[in-house]
């Protein structure tokens, strides 16, 4: 009976929170979607993969309410192996990319899995659905790095003007000067900035719900200032106070800010990028591109690579390596420089 009451109480107080939406634990088991991101250990997969689902149903004509999102009214007993054959078609041929198409697939596998045991799709539809291959990805695509000058051009663009300004610096000084991946970006709090032995220090939760300490620099730490001041905190209340608001949130098109309303699209950062690589006359660069000037940079001003694995949050200097850029004509002048 204590068991019972305990687990009632659990239930009544747990939420599931996915973007604006706030799901009650009772709602959870109703739903495919739901339990399969509910079943994911990191909060920034759960985001991940509801964004994924999201956009998958509104594609293909679901639209969510107050109260739940799209993918919560998809009819998974309609889907088996010629339907989502025919999605994947249909979707490739208007021009949707093949990452994003397999993306869109493993969530349906996986949401499949859970319908299964929900008594909504049989094991034949399952199987059928596994068998549905995912598209066969171009790997041609050049991993980039930027030298320290066209990181420093990416700040003295003309494109947005006053707090939306401050809070893209601020974004960016973070991405090139800390590391961190987007989804990290933007699941930062205020209460993330701590300090340690005189130095400021970012908490991040990475992938796998680890942690790590990333260091500030002091122009990340400036363009952080800056963005915090247009909302009347300061970097030592975050610090001694323990603020704990939303690190990134929304500016409306008026220049004013939303502090009710977290920044959670992490396609902003990469319009972001796209937009002043472009106005700088500047080759194409991803969000991702700017973890590898990161790892490019301290390894060349002789930061070990085993604390560059660190501050990116790897599991292996293995996938460090890959991330470090060093051009042929160092090793040629390197070579040249040995005497015998």
């Amino acid at each position: 009976m204590g068991f019972d009451i305990a687990l009632q109480g659990f239930r009544h107080d747990t939420m599931l929170k996915l973007g604006r939406y706030v799901i009650p634990f009772h709602l959870i088991a109703q739903y495919p979607t739901l339990t399969y991101i509910n079943s994911l250990r990191s909060p920034l997969s759960r985001q991940k993969v509801h964004y994924t689902l999201n956009r998958l149903a509104e594609s293909i004509g679901f639209r969510g309410n107050k109260s739940l999102p799209a993918h919560c009214f998809i009819e998974w007993q309609s889907f088996n192996e010629q339907t989502v054959s025919l999605l994947m078609t249909t979707m490739r041929n208007h021009n949707v990319g093949k990452a994003r198409l397999n993306s869109y697939l493993n969530a349906i596998k996986k949401t499949c899995e859970r319908a299964l045991m929900m008594d909504l799709i049989s094991q034949k539809q399952l199987t059928g659905i596994q068998l549905v291959k995912p598209f066969p990805l171009d790997r041609t695509r050049k991993a980039k790095t930027l030298e320290l000058e066209q990181v420093i051009g990416l700040f003295q663009t003309n494109g947005s003007t006053g707090n939306k300004r401050h809070r893209d610096n601020a974004m960016l000084a973070i991405l090139f000067g800390c590391g961190l991946r987007r989804s990290e970006v933007l699941s930062l709090s205020t209460d993330s900035l701590f300090v340690e032995r005189g130095e400021l220090f970012l908490s991040v939760v990475g992938k796998g719900d680890k942690r790590r300490s990333v260091p500030v620099p002091q122009s990340t730490s400036n363009y952080l200032k800056l963005w915090l001041k247009t909302r009347s905190i300061s970097i030592e209340q975050c610090v001694q106070e323990k603020i704990n608001k939303p690190l990134f949130v929304h500016v409306s098109t008026r220049n004013k800010i939303n502090e009710a309303k977290a920044l959670t699209s992490s396609n902003h950062i990469y319009t972001i990028i796209k937009e002043r690589c472009d106005e700088k006359n500047l080759p194409s660069c991803s969000p991702h591109d700017a973890r590898r000037t990161v790892a490019t940079l301290l390894y060349n001003q002789g930061v070990p690579i085993e604390r560059i694995k660190d501050i990116l949050g790897h599991s292996h200097i293995d996938t460090t390596k890959r991330y470090i850029f060093v051009d042929s004509n160092v090793y040629s002048e390197a070579v040249a420089g040995l005497r015998f």
